[in-house]
């Protein structure tokens, strides 16, 4: 278990363009994941941000006695603020400031471990600078390499953009390599002729967990926001059939359109998947927005024409039985799962057709491919040869 670190009051402008609590209480959620836990909001409602400050003098003054007050460490700002806002808040208030862009950045660089995840995050975390810079009192120079050197009649604010665009094209040119070799990847996972499940939805829902209740794996699961950011590929054995388990980067509301460009391709593995399990925390009590926000990005990948279920993990701590539109299901006692498990069987069958072929026995390597595919339902030995009764996909 974590142990906050950093105190922190959580600030926010309501234009009324979203929910105020449910977007503070995902920051918070965001917080826990980065040792911060926030002890105080202060939530001015407004028609727009104040450009100098982002909240007004007074709420500024408000902010600033609060701060002094708890002693805290830090003011995080639920939404993304300009470096100049950033400086105001911190200069009035005497501590550090941080956005919510700023922290989702932080937490996906924690928790990316391939190449191509650190890639897309050095990636997502330039951009985000580049459009700070006219207010940022940073040096740029150990980004270094030589590229920033100015040229003639440069500023320095021009110097820096430079040398942070041409370190995004660089990475940019790396992130395509290797994402070449995983599309090879994914090629060669789909000539192996076993089904992709991809499991989407909202980060902290619980997918690796139920992930790892189907397969008997391992995959990283804690109660902490994107634990996941790398896809995920485990063996999925139901009865006679085999199948391909992928764990998703989680979604959350207002994602940085920074982070949405860099994990596009990332996610694309879902395009290749021959069904989509949607899950959900039957515990939240905004299950109906978080479900409409996994929906929308599916549809932003062009993936609403392949089949889904709908699951709601976490039943074992549900109070009552209110109205949930999918199967109930928990991971850590196991309810459901058979059910889930028969549904996925089923999805994955839909338009398949059985059939009874003889394979001589010169040709046992075609019944061993069948069988690693787990195309072949049951077999038995003759003298002819080997009498199987297979699934055949049928062309659409």
């Amino acid at each position: 278990m974590k142990i906050a670190v950093a105190r922190a009051v959580a600030v926010v402008v309501d234009r009324g363009d979203y929910g105020i609590d449910r977007s503070l209480g995902e920051l918070k959620a965001l917080a826990g994941t980065t040792e911060i836990e926030i002890i105080s909001e202060v939530v001015q409602q407004r028609a727009s941000e104040n450009p100098a400050s982002y909240i007004g003098t007074g709420k500024l003054e408000e902010l600033c006695e609060i701060v002094s007050e708890l002693d805290a460490d830090l003011v995080l700002v639920d939404d993304e603020i300009t470096a100049a806002q950033m400086n105001k808040i911190s200069e009035s208030t005497g501590v550090e400031v941080k956005d919510r862009t700023g922290l989702i950045l932080e937490i996906f660089a924690r928790h990316a471990d391939t190449s191509e995840g650190k890639l897309q995050v050095e990636i997502a975390q330039l951009k985000y600078r580049l459009t700070r810079l006219a207010g940022s009192r940073t040096s740029l120079s150990r980004l270094g390499g030589g590229i920033g050197t100015r040229g003639p009649g440069e500023t320095k604010l021009e110097t820096d953009r430079r040398t942070i665009r041409n370190r995004i094209i660089n990475l940019e040119k790396k992130l395509k390599r290797v994402n070449d070799r995983r599309q090879v990847t994914s090629k060669r996972r789909k000539k192996s002729g076993l089904p992709i499940i991809s499991f989407v939805g909202y980060t902290n829902v619980g997918k690796s967990s139920l992930i790892n209740a189907l397969s008997g794996s391992d995959l990283a699961a804690e109660n902490l926001l994107f634990v996941t950011l790398d896809p995920a590929v485990r063996t999925f054995r139901y009865e006679n059939k085999k199948a391909l388990l992928v764990d998703t980067v989680g979604f959350v509301e207002r994602l940085p359109v920074h982070l949405v460009e860099a994990f596009k391709s990332t996610l694309s593995i879902m395009n290749d998947s021959d069904l989509i399990v949607k899950v959900s925390d039957a515990t939240d009590a905004d299950w109906r927005k978080k479900l409409e926000i996994t929906d929308k990005l599916i549809a932003d990948m062009g993936a609403t024409d392949i089949e889904q279920i709908s699951v709601f993990n976490k039943c074992d701590l549900l109070k009552g039985d209110g109205y949930l539109p999918g199967i109930r299901v928990s991971a850590a006692t196991g309810e459901g799962l058979e059910m889930l498990c028969q549904e996925m069987a089923n999805k994955l069958d839909a338009g398949k057709i059985k059939m009874e072929i003889l394979i001589p026995f010169e040709n046992t390597e075609v019944f061993h491919r069948m069988m690693s595919k787990g195309d072949i339902i049951s077999y038995e030995y003759t003298d002819n040869g080997i009498e199987t009764v297979v699934e055949v996909e049928m062309k659409k």
